[in-house]
């Protein structure tokens, strides 16, 4: 294909999938050929992840496109605001997060909106000791609690656009203005940065090695 790709991923030991824009999915066999999938509308696919035993593939247009195989099921979002990334795993709940700051869970063959109202977009999410943490613009860090979510605190205003997990009890978030944030759970720390330019994505090997891009 010639279209841009946009997300990759899926779930441990099984089938690896890419999308993005004109609603291209590919999907990568165990041999290691990649083929286009149908059915795939033409929506821009943002972000890929594993929904248990199948793939969540988050949309530009508000859609959610379930892969399992060469099947897909598409779920409609109740508007066009686009979702910007999606979290998930085998045994545990698919997140989603997008503009306006909404956040939705996959829940079986439908999503549930969890936020109300506008507020500043969140951009991406990771697991920290087993709770939900998401990141967005102006800075903001939203934590999962027993009774909900809750804005933490942030030690900055620069719109964080991507976070990643560096062990089971500390996250990396990056973004604007070369903004390095490490994330545990009693706060957020402003690390050193060698660069003010704008980061927006980051992964790690889960060895400490670290590639950030932006």
């Amino acid at each position: 294909v010639s279209a841009t790709l946009r997300g990759v991923g899926g779930c441990a030991g099984a089938d690896l999938y890419a999308a993005g824009d004109a609603g291209i999915v590919l999907r990568r066999s165990s041999a290691g050929a990649w083929q286009a999938l149908r059915d795939t509308g033409s929506e821009a696919w943002t972000g890929v992840d594993c929904d248990g035993d199948r793939v969540a593939i988050a949309g530009a247009r508000g859609s959610v496109l379930l892969v399992q195989g060469d099947r897909t099921v598409r779920l409609e979002g109740g508007g066009d605001r686009p979702w910007y990334g999606v979290a998930g795993a085998r045994g545990e709940r698919t997140w989603l997060v997008g503009a306006g700051g909404r956040l939705a869970s996959i829940d079986g063959d439908h999503l549930r909106l969890l936020t109300d109202g506008p507020t500043g977009a969140i951009r991406d999410l990771a697991a920290l000791g087993g709770a939900l943490v998401a990141v967005g613009e102006y800075g903001r860090i939203a934590r999962e609690r027993e009774s909900g979510f809750y804005e933490g605190n942030s030690p900055t205003s620069s719109g964080l656009g991507a976070v990643v997990a560096l062990g089971p009890d500390r996250l990396l978030a990056v973004g604007d203005d070369g903004a390095l944030v490490e994330v545990r759970a009693d706060g957020a720390a402003l690390k050193v940065s060698p660069s003010h330019a704008p980061w927006r994505d980051v992964v790690t090997d889960g060895e400490g090695e670290l590639l950030i891009v932006g």
